[in-house]
């Protein structure tokens, strides 16, 4: 079951997406495109919103960005999560002009409560089959759910918690594992994604469509975020440049026309080591807007922050994104962390 972080601002990102009919290609449409399945890799691609027939607008809260590893197709994407990246294996369909991207390293053991759940057994070999697993993994997910449960039922007081259980892992939103399917739009240049998920639900394997649902997606050059972002403590907002607070204690909501200072408060690399420079990447809204930007330091501590004036109220939350980077001697800079944060601009 995934777990979203920030889940305050989150909540308010929710999208919709409407099933569509995506036009029969045709062989000059593809040739003029030249947009294959097989040629995705080194590709980005962001999710367009269709304000008028033919018309589109760019929306990069949802991105995709295809690759090659292993000899396979890969997706990376964030289903329109602000911070949250997921990686996909595609495959081509049989017998159809289209690609189902599965999402990698499901949980074995969250397939087998499922199961569970759903009084249909947790059996090993279907775990294997469910979600690719080793047979050992799958014994040791079969057993290790099956110490859970037994450590609940033996307990009165524990009825509950065994009730709740069995309740999420038979829930339609308990998403195990994300699925996307890719089809070529030749005539428009276009991916039409189906973006979607695997749960157990009513005694079987069900699919149900994601957040984005079924929506159009154009290529695009800019550069924009693609990293899956864990740390959303250590990056925190404030009112003061010199402003200090502890980890996870960040201002979320601000005023129109305030700015927000984006301070790092962990504890890693706040005084310089003799004969290291710092650096630091920054990004707003997913975009670059700053490089190896130099590191000032301040009474003996590095100055970790930098600062983003908001003009405009947004319907939606904005987000940013801090790598920082450390470069001792000769060697060339080493990634310290990367961290992430939101506001939202009344």
């Amino acid at each position: 079951m995934r777990f979203l972080v920030l889940s305050l601002l989150i909540s308010l990102l929710a999208g919709c997406g409407g099933r569509t009919q995506a036009p029969p290609p045709t062989d000059e449409a593809a040739s003029e495109c030249g947009l294959t399945l097989d040629n995705l890799a080194g590709r980005t691609f962001i999710h367009l919103n269709k304000d008028a027939p033919g018309k589109f607008s760019d929306d990069p809260l949802a991105r995709a960005y295809f690759f090659s590893e292993g000899g396979k197709t890969k997706v990376r994407y964030n289903t329109r999560h602000p911070t949250d990246f997921y990686t996909y294996t595609c495959e081509k369909m049989e017998g159809q002009e289209k690609l189902l991207c599965k999402e990698d390293n499901p949980k074995p053991v969250a397939y087998c409560k499922s199961l569970w759940a759903n009084d249909l057994g947790c059996d090993p070999q279907r775990l294997v089959e469910l979600t690719g697993c080793t047979l050992e993994e799958a014994q040791k997910a079969r057993e290790e759910v099956d110490e859970e449960i037994t450590r609940l039922k033996k307990n009165k007081k524990l009825q509950k918690e065994l009730d709740d259980m069995k309740m999420v892992f038979n829930h339609p939103n308990n998403q195990l594992r994300g699925l996307v399917y890719v089809k070529i739009r030749h005539r428009e240049c276009q991916l039409l994604l189906q973006d979607r998920y695997e749960t157990i639900n009513l005694g079987q394997v069900r699919e149900l469509e994601n957040v984005l649902g079924t929506a159009y997606f154009g290529e695009t050059k800019k550069e924009y975020i693609l990293e899956h972002c864990t740390d959303d403590k250590n990056l925190i907002a404030v009112d003061k440049p010199d402003a200090w607070f502890n980890p996870g204690d960040t201002r979320y909501r601000w005023r129109t026309g305030d700015t927000v200072y984006f301070r790092y408060v962990g504890p890693e690399d706040q005084t310089p080591k003799p004969g290291c420079t710092y650096t630091m990447d920054l990004w707003a809204d997913w975009e670059p807007t700053a490089k190896g930007q130099a590191v000032p330091v301040k009474d003996g501590k590095l100055q970790w922050v930098f600062n983003k004036r908001y003009d405009q109220p947004g319907r939606l939350p904005y987000f940013v994104h801090m790598t920082r980077y450390r470069a001792c001697g000769a060697e060339s800079p080493q990634r310290i962390s990367f961290s992430c944060q939101g506001v939202i601009i009344e």
